[in-house]
């Protein structure tokens, strides 16, 4: 059986192939040359990045939410697991929620696989169960490429799928893609009934705000888009971040409710080591302002709370060896 280590060996001898086949040296020493910089020194592809998922600090139970009504209880009944238990959120998930529930915006910055989807996915559906919006888009997420658009759709249907085998009853949010990949039949039902949640790239944002047919996504008038969401915030920098500034003006005037709430998600934005979290912090809410024109403060930007994985700080070597010698002995381990 292959592993994902001899998935990565073969791919980059594929890979070193395919690059000698339109390279033909005669002079043997500059052969030794090349040679040696694709096998020795792999100019052509860095080395594997071998990373741990950090301890993210945990908070309180959506159910613990809905009991301090914190949370409307439909809402906790879509967010469980596949086994039926509840989400238990972590800190900067609930900072969000906390954040939405007062009506502002803000970015959150955490690492990978830290749940930063939760952050806008969670307080948009409490707005909708809480204050049914009818056949109309209150939320607009925007992402930079489809992959992730297809991934979150896919997350939603899980949900939905799993929401309906519990209850019986319809899912209660209403949600689609919207992009190239979007068939035009699904199009002309999006327009017969706008979903509460749309999915997009911000280059389909352009065209929704020239396209007399998609109006009426963009429905100022019943009250506009109150979630306005870009992922990956950090994408957007240069002439690309300058462009997407501007649709973002254009598309708040054109669109956007009154008290419209901003978020952005992100890895960590800013790498210096020697930068103070107050000032990281700002930096980022700097960016944020400029993207969104929003008045971002430092308070808006929520960052991940580590702990360690262990209880009791690190473990001796004593302990180590004393917890190993303990264990039962295995007819695989060598003697």
């Amino acid at each position: 059986m292959m592993t994902i280590f001899d998935l990565h060996s073969a791919v980059l001898s594929d890979y070193r192939d395919f690059v000698r086949s339109f390279i033909h040296i005669a002079d043997a020493r500059i052969r030794q040359f090349v040679d040696r910089a694709l096998e020795e020194e792999a100019h052509l592809w860095p080395d594997f990045l071998l990373q741990v998922s950090p301890s993210y600090q945990r908070g309180p139970t959506l159910d613990e939410l809905t009991a301090r009504g914190d949370l409307h209880p439909e809402t906790a009944r879509i967010f469980r697991t596949p086994q039926g238990a509840p989400y238990t959120l972590y800190r900067h998930q609930a900072q969000a929620l906390e954040k939405a529930r007062a009506g502002q915006s803000y970015v959150v910055t955490s690492g990978t696989g830290s749940g930063k989807s939760l952050t806008f996915f969670l307080p948009i559906a409490d707005f909708v169960l809480r204050q049914p919006p009818g056949d109309r888009t209150v939320a607009l997420i925007v992402y930079p490429m489809n992959a992730l658009v297809n991934s979150q759709v896919q997350a939603l249907e899980n949900l939905k799928k799993d929401y309906e085998a519990r209850t019986g009853r319809p899912f209660p949010l209403t949600f689609a893609r919207y992009t190239g990949e979007t068939r035009d039949q699904e199009r002309q039902a999006m327009r017969q009934r706008p979903p509460h949640i749309i999915l997009t790239n911000y280059m389909m944002v352009e065209l929704m705000l020239v396209r007399r047919e998609d109006q009426r996504f963009l429905d100022k008038a019943g009250g506009g888009i109150r979630y306005l969401v870009f992922d990956e915030l950090h994408t957007y920098r240069g002439r690309q971040g300058a462009d997407v500034a501007m649709l973002i003006r254009r598309l708040k005037e054109r669109a956007a409710a009154p008290q419209v709430i901003h978020i952005g998600t992100s890895a960590t934005m800013v790498a210096e080591r020697n930068v103070t979290p107050a000032a990281r912090r700002q930096a980022v809410a700097d960016f944020a302002r400029l993207l969104f024109g929003h008045p971002f403060g430092e308070a808006d930007v929520i960052e991940e709370t580590l702990v360690p994985f262990s209880a009791g700080g690190l473990h001796t070597p004593e302990e180590l060896c004393t917890a190993i010698s303990s264990l039962p002995s295995s007819p695989y381990a060598s003697t």
